[in-house]
């Protein structure tokens, strides 16, 4: 498990899922902290290091198949600080912008932690209920168990993800455009 197959891979579910699918992607990697620092249980050093055995940056730049362009940038060893956003998406089109900030530990856990949400540069406010991992998982299941489809990845999903990443991967690797 990498940092590409956990947390971007779980961005790309999102972002495909709202976006559609993509046609082609061209990586770029970086490992811009060569030695991990070990943490104990609460949060402090252990004085242990360890050798990163992959990249921790990622900028990847595609074409989706309905022709729209996407750029990525990605990156993990940061600690959350006041003023640090481990997440932030926009989406710009011709109708305007729609823009998804994430402040929560796991920045870019975005079905984990409900992220605040801006439409032409105005906060949208939803009414207080069930939101976030803790719902959204077992009303997943419950859709399934029901035979509802569409509010739930699929086994097809999952193998087009990991194909995404395989491509970004390889793109990573050599630099070049992977069609998808």
């Amino acid at each position: 498990m990498t940092p590409l197959s956990i947390g971007l891979g779980h961005i790309l579910d999102v972002v495909t899922n709202v976006l559609g699918e993509f046609s082609s992607v061209q990586a770029t990697t970086a490992t811009v902290c060569p030695t991990i620092t070990l943490l104990d249980d609460d949060g402090k050093p252990t004085g242990q290091t360890h050798q990163a055995e992959f990249p921790d940056h990622y900028t990847i730049a595609g074409i989706l198949k309905c022709g729209a362009v996407v750029n990525i940038f990605f990156r993990v060893g940061y600690a959350p600080k006041p003023g640090r956003r481990p997440f932030l998406w926009e989406i710009d089109g011709d109708e305007g912008t729609i823009k998804l900030e994430g402040n929560g530990p796991m920045g870019a856990a975005i079905s984990a932690y409900d992220p605040e949400i801006f439409l032409n540069g105005e906060k949208v406010e939803f009414e207080d209920g069930p939101s976030g991992v803790l719902y959204s998982v077992p009303a997943a299941w419950k859709a399934f168990a029901d035979g509802k489809e569409g509010g739930y990845a699929t086994i097809d999903d999952a193998v087009k993800n990991h194909k995404l990443l395989a491509a970004i991967e390889k793109s990573g690797e050599s630099g070049a455009v992977v069609k998808l």
